[in-house]
């Protein structure tokens, strides 16, 4: 009898194992690369959430097939990095069965078996051709500034890229409004910018979020645009004093921003918007005119890419300290600042007061310079 008993329990393990076996999901990474790289799947934190890690797999050729398994298809976002690469790969979990083709040498990847990832895909591309145009037309401003060229040439330029930047702006939008994923709209939901039309951003996400009622990173989203609009809907004054703030930096640990008795710029930018390039340039100029005792200058970035802004960072030369705050739109930079848009600067005075704030590129060293006679 003991024996009979022992025997069906066996049986029931099996099938129960069995059945767990045939029910998860199955993601297929075809792999090109150099070294042998870990890579790590995990499940993309949203809104307030922390990123999860749910698998790893060590890669153990040249080319190479990784299978990493999920428990369900759950509709959630997904990314697979390597320890060997920036890039990161981003899909849907809404298939049994997913497959991925990644070049890491050409940094590209192709998804199949999700339509969401899909769709996800061919949209980041099509934003990525208008950001390389945006690159494109950024050089060409820094080339004729150097060159000297008329104003209208300098005009026109500038020109053409806030048009360009308007399309990415509204194809942001646009994307997050139509999508039937909430995954996809929590994604692309930190690029899309609605400037001080605090009362269009809340329907925005309160209509958004009516599409995705059960979700509750959705809902979780709703609450902090509610609560980001109460506290932007009162800006940043002049004569009012500079913010504290304690941020991460460049070269490690935290950085708190004081009063140092000096004329302070802050800035604000980030490594997906190429508009912000046009304002280094000024920002580099303003350092080499003016001694470090009279004007200190800090730099934040709002970027969830804290990898990718540590490569932009290391590649620029930058003598003045470089902060980030990888929760963006709902960290505590922008709260504290109140800031809506980027690129964005403040400058305060010697006794931490804001005497000037949105200065236009071709104006920083103008208004420092005035700061500093008073």
């Amino acid at each position: 009898m003991r024996y009979t008993f022992t025997y069906w329990i066996l049986l029931i393990f099996i099938f129960c194992g069995c059945d767990k076996e045939q029910n998860a999901i199955r993601v297929s990474l075809e792999v090109k690369s150099v070294g042998f790289d870990t890579f790590y799947l995990e499940r993309v934190g949203l809104a307030s959430e922390e990123t999860v890690l749910i698998d790893s797999v060590s890669k153990k050729r040249f080319r190479d097939t990784l299978i990493f398994t999920m428990p369900s298809i759950d509709h959630r976002l997904y990314e697979i990095r390597s320890s060997g690469s920036p890039m990161k790969v981003y899909f849907i979990n809404d298939s049994s069965s997913v497959s991925i083709q990644a070049d890491y040498f050409i940094r590209d990847f192709a998804v199949s078996g999700s339509r969401a990832s899909h769709t996800l895909k061919q949209f980041n591309d099509s934003q990525k051709v208008i950001s390389l145009g945006m690159a494109m037309l950024t050089r060409a401003i820094e080339k004729a500034v150097k060159e000297r060229k008329p104003k209208e040439v300098l005009d026109s330029l500038n020109e053409k890229l806030a048009r360009q930047y308007q399309e990415l702006s509204e194809r942001y939008r646009s994307f997050a409004d139509t999508v039937s994923n909430p995954s996809l709209f929590l994604f692309v939901f930190d690029k899309v910018e609605f400037g001080k039309d605090y009362q269009g951003l809340k329907k925005f996400m309160e209509r958004n979020a009516s599409r995705f009622p059960d979700f509750e990173p959705m809902q979780a989203q709703k609450q902090m645009v509610f609560d980001f609009v109460s506290i932007m809907e009162a800006d940043l004054e002049i004569g009012q004093s500079l913010p504290l703030l304690i941020l991460e930096r460049f070269e490690g640990g935290n950085f708190s921003l004081a009063p140092e008795n000096k004329i302070l710029l802050v800035d604000f930018w980030s490594t997906w918007q190429e508009s912000s390039t046009a304002f280094l340039l000024a920002k580099k100029k303003a350092r080499q005119t003016f001694s470090k005792d009279k004007l200190a200058m800090v730099s934040i970035a709002l970027d969830n890419d804290v990898e990718n802004w540590r490569n932009q960072v290391r590649g620029q030369g930058l003598d003045w300290p470089q902060l980030i705050d990888d929760k963006m739109w709902q960290g505590k930079a922008v709260l504290a600042f109140k800031l809506d848009s980027l690129p964005y600067n403040f400058l305060f005075s010697r006794e931490g007061r804001l005497i000037k704030k949105g200065i236009h590129q071709d104006s920083v060293v103008f208004e420092i310079r005035k700061a500093l006679t008073f």
